[in-house]
């Protein structure tokens, strides 16, 4: 990874955390013998620890409870007939600066508090949103003449849920670990375990589309439900990799490398890969 791009994201709060530094995934070294990288974290420690920084709790605050007294749209910055997709999309645009894992790991006093009632007052809004739109009667087409048949109503789906854990794809839980579930279907399986060389299932590792990445040399516990065959596999596995540039050939995600895994399991993983490649190809 350029130095550049290690400047974005430490600066942007995107990589916290790191002590060790690899070159080549396998072996890490402490972030002393990298003093170019060491350098770009003393650089936002100081911007963190600016005035503008410690009074970023009390703004953000007082933002929640200006917030509070307005409609949905109003917070939106939308009008109250705009169309639900439209209220979807500026809600991600304005709930993603919140996400948990976006705050700083030594956060000023409360900050942690307030990035996470902004968090759950915009998903509450949104909530609201959903419901509503879900509570609307469904429009009935014209009728030329009387139905032979009384219509029944197609079964309304219940309006989503919004926590954390539905953008980021995994989770930091209480004890500071992180915990990935994936479910592994033959539609998925090809693109999880061969889309890159780095995570392959031959070199022992896999790939998993998020927005979001954990800190590279992380471990995680990784639980992995396939279907068909019905199988669970618990897995511990390290980030080796991360892309968080979308571009035609490789999504945004990150590629973690087993480092806890029978070679039992490794072999049904294997098996499940090639069905999934020959199903793809029409074969069998």
């Amino acid at each position: 990874m350029r130095l550049e791009v290690l400047r974005d994201l430490i600066t942007s709060g995107r990589l916290r955390g790191l002590d060790k530094v690899s070159v080549d995934g396998v072996t890490f070294k402490t972030l002393p013998e990298f003093p170019e990288i060491a350098a770009l974290f003393q650089e936002r420690e100081a911007a963190a620890a600016s005035p503008e920084a410690a009074g970023e709790a009390n703004r953000l605050m007082a933002e929640i409870n200006a917030l509070k007294s307005r409609p949905v749209h109003d917070v939106f910055g939308l009008q109250q007939t705009d169309s639900i997709d439209a209220y979807r999309a500026k809600f991600f645009a304005l709930v993603r600066r919140f996400y948990p894992e976006r705050i700083p790991k030594d956060p000023q006093p409360g900050l942690r508090e307030a990035y996470s009632e902004m968090f759950q007052l915009l998903s509450r809004l949104m909530a609201q949103v959903e419901a509503l739109n879900h509570a609307k009667p469904l429009p009935r087409p014209p009728q030329l003449a009387p139905p032979v048949l009384t219509p029944v109503a197609a079964p309304v789906a219940a309006p989503p849920k919004f926590e954390p854990k539905e953008f980021i794809g995994w989770e930091r839980r209480g004890d500071d670990r992180v915990y990935c579930d994936v479910a592994c279907t033959l539609q998925n399986a090809v693109q999880m375990f061969t889309s890159h060389k780095l995570v392959n299932i031959s070199n022992g590792g896999f790939f998993l589309a998020s927005s979001r990445s954990p800190r590279l040399g992380e471990p995680m516990e990784v639980s992995m439900s396939f279907d068909p065959p019905a199988r669970k596999i618990v897995a511990m596995a390290s980030v080796v990799w991360e892309n968080q540039v979308t571009d035609s050939k490789t999504p945004r995600g990150f590629g973690c490398r087993f480092t806890r895994i029978s070679d039992e399991e490794k072999k049904f993983i294997q098996d499940f890969v090639r069905r999934a490649v020959a199903a793809g190809a029409g074969i069998g």
